[in-house]
């Protein structure tokens, strides 16, 4: 089939299915979509078509830790912020701790996200 399919879209995991057993239905060994398991169905698709309708589970574990790390480290960050000093450098101390803070929450959200689109 030479139309894009979008890959969160599971029906044409479906679709692709049955166009491609439609295609084998003149061989001995062809089986109709009803009565073929699932995973015979998985197996008869072109490892392209299939791999973008299911999802890539390495780019979803490479994302989440991506995101983990990146918030861990700027949790790292606000704890080497200097705690004593003079009043100026407490107060610019206390900017930079809510700023790499809030970006670890940021991280750590993102990181959840990405988890939940998996």
């Amino acid at each position: 089939s030479s139309t894009m399919h979008d890959p969160y879209n599971k029906r044409s995991v479906s679709m692709i299915s049955s166009t491609t057993l439609s295609n084998t239905s003149g061989s001995s060994t062809a089986k109709s979509q009803s009565s073929m398991p699932q995973h015979e169905i998985q197996n008869s698709l072109p490892a392209e078509v299939y791999l973008q309708n299911q999802g890539c589970k390495e780019c979803l574990y490479t994302g989440v830790a991506t995101c983990t790390g990146v918030s861990l480290y700027f949790m790292k960050l606000a704890s080497e912020v200097p705690e004593k000093g003079t009043q100026e450098v407490i107060r610019q101390a206390t900017k930079q701790k809510r700023f790499l803070l809030g970006g670890s929450a940021l991280w750590a959200a993102a990181g959840v996200y990405r988890m939940y689109l998996g």
